[in-house]
């Protein structure tokens, strides 16, 4: 009966190990089963977030390559227009300015950065100039100067009709003045040559 006894017992131990050995290889195999979705669920996961990363880099390489032709554009209308645009500082530097701008003042664009435009105005218009710095200054809408006389060297005078604003960008928080100027040389001549025809006219043939 022993022997009997111990034989069962080895053969129920052995029923045992390899039942557990069975259980071990199919929670193995379940494991790794869940383990593989994880892995190819992780896997699209990390897939579909590069496409969309890719996604973005196309739009903003668009956009960008938009707003760089946008620039362009109005780049050239800015520099090639045919008034003269300047950004100066509260004091009145040149900060900014199309092509124009530097020709009603006679020199090349680079040099002029950073000096004062009331440098290049005329004595008998810098008290009205300094007037309109400051108005401009504190005005959020146009501020008018009207014939006010540049002086380039030893060049005629230019006499321009001056608007101005104050601005501020979002990124900087100093505010600048924004100035457009037109020259009106040739309507001044003509005008002050028509009045002096009016002028001797009436005085030759008064009635």
């Amino acid at each position: 009966m022993a022997v009997d006894r111990r034989t069962s017992e080895r053969r129920t131990a052995s029923t045992l190990r390899r039942q557990a050995e069975e259980q071990l290889k199919n929670r193995v195999a379940n494991e790794e089963a869940v383990a593989e979705t994880d892995r190819m669920r992780l896997l699209h996961e990390l897939q579909v977030h590069q496409i969309e990363l890719e996604l973005q880099n196309e739009e903003l390489t668009q956009a960008y390559l938009e707003a760089q032709a946008l620039r362009d554009k109005y780049w050239d209308l800015y520099d090639y227009a045919p008034v003269g645009y300047f950004t100066l500082s509260f004091l009145g530097d040149i900060l900014e300015m199309n092509l124009c701008a530097a020709g009603m003042l006679g020199k090349e664009r680079g040099v002029l950065i950073g000096r004062r435009l009331g440098d290049f105005i005329h004595p008998d218009s810098l008290h009205s100039f300094n007037q309109f710095l400051v108005e401009a200054s504190e005005a959020q809408d146009d501020v008018c100067a009207n014939n006010l006389i540049l002086r380039r060297n030893e060049s005629e005078p230019i006499y321009v009709e001056t608007r101005g604003r104050s601005f501020d960008q979002e990124h900087n928080a100093d505010k600048k003045i924004r100035v457009i100027m037109m020259d009106v040389s040739a309507l001044k001549f003509a005008t002050d040559e028509l009045q002096h025809a009016f002028q001797k006219f009436f005085k030759y043939w008064r009635p």
